[in-house]
């Protein structure tokens, strides 16, 4: 997975075992504010791919505040595009009731997963560097999300 940068250099004891943690994982950091870093995490992404192992992406880039779907960022466009690999969409439903926004305990909740039909995106001359290319992609993953899901849909990237 591609994990925010944070879970990798929280100080302290805490933050060192969560580092380990997202680390032995294999999930990749991601420094959101630092867009050519988070650009350089998208070559990453189709390296592990070319390795045939599967890579999961938050597209949102943070958790949604208010349990509405917010406007997804276009690297999954920009990964499946490069790397030619499907892209299956995953809604998971039910995770607010297991750890709140701006909360920091965890509570027992039921949480359901669930995984839509591989979407293929050939690749297309130009493409990546087309805005509009990439954000139908997007927006083809986000309503495959969005139907599994049921949540409103807010036209709006979400802030953490």
């Amino acid at each position: 997975y591609f994990a925010k940068a944070e879970h990798f250099t929280t100080p302290g004891i805490r933050g060192r075992a969560m580092a380990a943690f997202f680390h032995g994982m294999g999930h990749v950091p991601v420094a959101r504010a630092d867009t050519r870093s988070a650009a350089a995490v998208i070559d990453i992404g189709v390296e592990v791919l070319g390795e045939g192992r599967a890579l999961g992406i938050f597209p949102e880039g943070t958790r949604s505040p208010d349990g509405k779907l917010y406007r997804f960022r276009t690297g999954v466009a920009r990964v499946a595009m490069r790397s030619g690999a499907p892209v299956v969409p995953v809604a998971l439903v039910g995770t607010r009731a297991v750890q709140p926004p701006g909360t920091r305990s965890w509570h027992r909740a039921p949480v359901q997963v669930h995984f839509g039909a591989p979407l293929q995106f050939p690749a297309q001359p130009g493409g990546e560097r087309s805005s509009r290319v990439l954000r139908e992609i997007t927006e083809t993953v986000r309503e495959a999300v969005q139907a599994m899901s049921g949540q409103e849909y807010v036209d709006a990237y979400a802030r953490s």
